[in-house]
């Protein structure tokens, strides 16, 4: 059948889905749908998840439209349980889906400096203060090690050992600055953190590197022994950092 984002029922079903877990587990903030603008992306225009819909304009509306109303549907639950609702969604995408703004309590916000750095992120902050007026959240901010701040990409010649996070404790470092920015200016950020947790290496053309050897991303990195086994090791300075963060 065709693929769910597309369903007429998919509102109806999002509904009975959020009174479920709203019902069982309670949560005071939720996400009804996370990167609604990445579905639709991938799904139409760069046919990566449906690649008949390849270049479909008229599908990536249709999907738009009908995600959105599922979002909005869902946060109707979310409030009727006494919640509130936050989006997640890449800082690029903020105008496009400004739809979103009469079911948010919290605008959430996702920046990578090796995507989105041609704009600087206290840019997209006011952005996003200007156009929703809403509390906002930094859902996901994060590079990999190698990233090469103010190129946009990663250093293909990187070579960074396990809990080697020196560049990403001096980006952590930059983000606390950020964030005092827009407080300074009048921008309530409600929370923000470090995308990803674990380490998932980032292996998407960034580095050059054959696929499993991308540079480290995450607070905590993996070691490989001889045998194969994976080693948990937390990265401290950038774990430091982002402690700092709580206190802004």
């Amino acid at each position: 059948g065709e693929h769910a984002t597309l369903a007429p029922q998919l509102a109806e079903r999002m509904a009975i889905l959020t009174e479920g877990i709203m019902r069982r587990y309670k949560p005071k903030l939720v996400v009804p749908i996370v990167e609604l603008a990445m579905e639709c992306f991938q799904g139409s225009i760069s046919g990566n998840w449906q690649p008949h819909h390849q270049n479909r304009q008229d599908v990536y509306l249709e999907m738009q439209s009908n995600l959105c109303a599922a979002f909005h549907a869902s946060a109707k639950v979310v409030h009727d349980y006494g919640g509130r609702v936050m989006s997640c969604e890449p800082v690029s995408e903020l105008e496009k889906l400004a739809c979103l703004r009469p079911s948010l309590d919290v605008v959430g916000l996702d920046y990578y400096p090796h995507f989105h750095g041609e704009v600087e992120l206290i840019e997209y902050l006011k952005a996003a203060h200007r156009i929703y007026n809403l509390p906002l959240a930094l859902t996901e901010f994060g590079a990999p090690e190698g990233y090469v701040e103010g190129s946009g990409f990663a250093d293909p010649n990187n070579q960074s050992a396990c809990a080697d996070d020196t560049t990403r404790a001096k980006l952590a470092e930059r983000l606390a600055h950020i964030l005092c920015e827009a407080r300074d200016a009048g921008i309530q950020i409600e929370a923000a953190g470090w995308y990803p947790f674990l380490d998932n290496f980032w292996t998407m053309g960034l580095t050059g590197k054959p696929e499993g050897e991308g540079d480290r991303a995450g607070l905590i990195d993996f070691r490989r022994h001889a045998d194969g086994r994976l080693e948990r090791v937390p990265c401290r300075n950038l774990i430091h950092a982002l402690q700092r963060l709580k206190e802004i």
